[in-house]
C-alpha cells in the first residue's frame, strides 16, 4: 500500500530514494510500452469482433495494465516527493 511506501520513504537515504525512484521509473516506462502495444491491438479489432471473447480479454488486460501503471506512478510519486522535500537532485527522474 502507498501508506507503507510513504512511511518507508521517510526513513530512507537520498541515495536509496533515488534508486527506488529510478526503479519505478523504469517499470513505469516498460508498462507504458506494454499499454501502447495492447491499445494498438485493441484498435485493430474489427468492429464485427469487438464484442467477442478475444476483444473482451484484450480490453480486460488493458484495464489491468492501466491499473498497475497507476499503482506504479503513485509509488514513484512518493519517492519523488520525498526526494524533493529533502532538496535532492531530481534530474533524470521526470516521467
Amino acid at each position: 500500500p502507498v501508506a507503507e511506501v510513504q512511511a518507508e520513504a521517510q526513513t530512507m537515504s537520498v541515495d536509496s530514494l533515488k534508486a527506488a525512484a529510478l526503479k519505478y521509473k523504469e517499470a513505469i516506462l516498460a508498462k507504458q510500452g506494454e499499454i501502447e502495444r495492447l491499445a494498438a491491438k485493441v484498435k485493430e479489432i474489427p468492429i464485427t469482433e469487438a464484442l467477442g471473447q478475444d476483444a473482451k480479454t484484450l480490453k480486460t488486460d488493458l484495464q489491468s495494465l492501466e491499473a498497475t501503471l497507476g499503482a506504479l506512478k503513485a509509488r514513484f510519486q512518493v519517492y519523488y516527493d520525498t526526494l524533493k522535500e529533502k532538496g535532492a537532485d531530481l534530474s533524470g527522474l521526470t516521467l
